[in-house]
Order: C-alpha cells, then structure tokens, then sequence
C-alpha cells in the first residue's frame, strides 16, 4: 500500500471540482501494479472444463487491432467459444491500461490507467458500437493523488461506482459512490460505502445496471473472494454484504463481470487448474434466487499471463478483459473477446 496523504474524500472532491471548471468531460482505469495479483496457487474447486465456453485453446497470440469493430451489434450463440480476442488499441498505452467496464449501449467506456505512479479515472466516448471510441479523457474530480479504480456505471451514466484508497476510507481500498444530475457533466456527490466496506481492501466492483447490486473482491476473509451488495434504492447507500461463497477457493478469487440479468458472471481466479497467474472463469445459474453452478475455466482465452474479465454483454456475445499477454503495448492492456453470430 502507497503512504497516504491527508486528502479526505470531502476535500478532495471540492479540490476536483474547481480544478475542473475549465471541463466537464472526464473519465478512467485500474490496474494490477501494486494491486496484490494473485497471492496464492490454491486448489480451487473445478477442474478444467468446456462446457458453455467452449474449448478451444489460447495461445497468447494477439491479432490485429479491434478497433470499433470489437463489438458487432449482431447477436450471437451465447453457448459457443469466443473467438480469438483482438486489442482495443484506442485505449492501450506503454503503460496499464485496465478495468474496461461499459453503459449498456455500449457507447461509453470507463477505465483506469496508471498514471505517474498511481490510477486514474478516464471516460471514452463513441456514437455507435461500430465506431472507435474517442480519446480518453480523465474524470477529474474524482482523481486524487491515490489511486481510483474499477469505475462501474449505472445503466443512466448517472452512478460511478469505484474503489480508491483515498484518506478517510473504512480500510486500505474502500468502494465509493459519485453521482451526478445527468449523464453528462460533473460528479457532484461522493460517498463512502462504508456499510460494505472492511478493514482491508474491498475493490475491483461489478455494478448490475439497475444500481441495486453490486459485486466486488474483498480480502477481509483470506485471499480475495467475491461478495454481493445490496440496497433497496438508488437513493440509499449500499447496506448488506454478503460472500457467494459457491465462487469462493483456497486461492484468490475476483474481478467479478456480471450480466446483467445476474444469471452469469466471469471473474479471475488463481485457483489450481488454470493456465497462469489469473485465468478467466465462468459460472451460471437459472434463477436470482439459486447459487451459481461450479465455475468452469474459459480456456480459449487462457494464457500463461493474467489474463482478468471486466465487462459483459447483456447478449454474452462479448467480453471485456486485460492482460498482460505478450504482444501487448504495454504492462497490462484492454482486449475484447467476441463469440459469432
């Protein structure tokens, strides 16, 4: 963990807002570098397997850019492997570039980029999902001197949901709320989920679009495993938390990427059996109220680097995730994954 300055979220969002008169349109991307990676090999719970994701092997090699073409507006046959993943190069740097989490359209992404030692928040922008996305741009009131990852929105692009380890938080990285009037323009609220967070790090969040439920890694029991939040409005804080303990191993366990309809969710695990450091890893069920089924590697995006989801589509046809897999253009990079039509 970097030493803390004395910056409270209070100040420093008043800090962002002023230096941010000048501009209203900013954004961002987390990061592994300093950010624990995998801290135990473990046993996991599952053995390699195929079904739903299919097969077929990933051998690291990278194809030529994605651009806006990553994300095809045809559905697809959700119960096939993705093909072979493509760089979104519009947001790599030489440096990380991590957390691509989008709006539902698809037509605004937020990530984290480390930036002079620390993450910051950036927003790009496209008209249509067949278009490349514009330059990022940083979301400066909510960027500090520490770091800000993870940012999640809401279906409206009203909430960002992120986690920081800004002084003032519960414990070393805390999950915090920004919220504003619209979906353009400033933040100009900030909260602390402090009912949901612990004294150790609670980050890397998965935000459900309705605002209502919430997915994120916390290392208070162990390891890293992953936990759901809930609140009964929009206008309330987050209030419970609890673990999903059928996605839980020995190992670490987060990065969750849930759909929408809450019926799947990939997310990074370094539990035994997988290909590297993190490998990517699917779990489904039929209902809301019933536990997820055994995890199942995704083995066509597999590597022997870390490879991390961050974003699904509501159709599953498309997977958002970062590694750091060779041919890259920098340490981590953002690459989607797409399964035909």
């Amino acid at each position: 963990m970097r030493a803390r300055t004395t910056l409270g979220v209070t100040a420093a969002l008043a800090a962002a807002l002023v230096c941010c008169s000048l501009a209203t349109d900013f954004s961002g991307l987390e990061g592994t570098q300093g950010d624990g990676g995998p801290n135990a090999s473990g046993d996991g719970s599952t053995t390699d397997a195929t079904a739903f994701d299919g097969s077929a092997g990933g051998d690291g090699a990278m194809p030529v850019d994605a651009g806006g073409d990553a994300t095809p507006r045809t559905t697809c046959d959700p119960t096939t492997p993705f093909g072979a993943p493509v760089p979104l190069t519009e947001a790599n740097s030489s440096s990380d570039d991590t957390g691509a989490r989008l709006t539902p359209d698809e037509l605004t992404l937020y990530l984290a980029r480390n930036t002079s030692g620390d993450f910051d928040l950036f927003r790009m922008k496209r008209a249509t999902k067949s278009a490349k996305f514009s330059a990022l741009t940083p979301i400066a009131e909510l960027n500090t001197p520490h770091y800000e990852r993870s940012p999640t929105p809401d279906a409206k692009d009203v909430v960002l949901v992120y986690d920081s380890d800004m002084e003032g938080g519960t414990g070393g990285r805390d999950i915090y709320l920004a919220s504003r009037t619209g979906s353009v323009g400033i933040y100009n609220s900030l909260q602390e989920q402090s009912a949901i967070n612990s004294g150790g790090d609670d980050s890397r969040c998965s935000l459900v679009p309705d605002g209502l439920t919430l997915y994120f890694e916390s290392d208070r029991s162990g390891a890293g495993d992953i936990y759901r939040a809930t609140r009964a409005s929009t206008s309330l804080p987050f209030t419970t938390s609890t673990l999903v303990m059928e996605l839980a191993s020995s190992a670490e366990d987060g990065y969750p990427a849930i759909s929408p309809d809450q019926l799947v969710i990939y997310f990074a695990s370094a539990r035994a059996g997988g290909a590297g450091n993190f490998d990517i890893w699917r779990a489904s069920r039929t209902s809301t109220s019933t536990a997820f089924g055994a995890p199942v590697r995704v083995t066509e995006l597999a590597t022997a680097n870390d490879d991390i989801p961050t974003w699904i589509s509501a159709d599953l046809c498309r997977l958002y995730f970062m590694s750091d897999r060779s041919g890259g253009m920098g340490n981590l990079d953002i690459y989607v994954a797409s399964r035909s039509p």
